[in-house]
C-alpha cells in the first residue's frame, strides 16, 4: 500500500530538520573518542568485505565498488589532511573540514530523496 501524498509532504519539514541537525553536528568542533575511531577502523572494512562478496558475481558491480573505494580513500585522505586536531585541558578535540562535511551530508540527503521519489 502506497503512502498518501499528504503524508509524504508532511515528512518534508522533518527531513529538512534532520538534515540541518546532522550537518550542524558534524561540522563543528568535536571531542575525540578513541572507541569511535577504532569501531570505524573495524566495522567499515567488514562492511566493505561483505559488499565485495555480494558484488563478486557481476563485473560491473565489482568495477563500481572498486571506483567507490578508491574515490572514498582519496576523499578520506584529503579530509584527514584538512582536519584540525587540538589537545586542551578538557581533552582531545578535532574539527573536520566544513566543506567536505556539508558536501557529504547533502550527497546523502539527495540520495535519500532520490530513492523516495522513485
Amino acid at each position: 500500500m502506497a503512502a498518501p501524498s499528504w503524508f509524504l509532504f508532511a515528512l518534508i519539514p522533518l527531513a529538512l530538520w534532520r538534515i540541518y541537525a546532522r550537518i550542524r553536528r558534524n561540522i563543528g568542533r568535536q571531542r575525540s573518542r578513541a572507541w569511535r575511531h577504532w569501531c570505524g577502523v573495524v566495522v567499515f572494512p567488514l562492511i566493505a568485505l561483505m559488499l565485495a562478496r555480494a558484488a563478486f558475481s557481476s563485473a560491473l558491480a565489482e568495477a563500481a565498488l572498486g571506483c567507490g573505494f578508491a574515490g572514498g580513500a582519496v576523499l578520506a585522505m584529503r579530509a584527514l589532511q584538512l582536519t584540525r586536531f587540538e589537545r586542551t585541558a578538557e581533552g582531545f578535540f578535532f574539527t573536520p573540514n566544513a566543506y567536505i562535511g556539508v558536501g557529504l551530508s547533502l550527497l546523502l540527503a539527495s540520495r535519500v530523496l532520490y530513492r523516495v521519489a522513485q
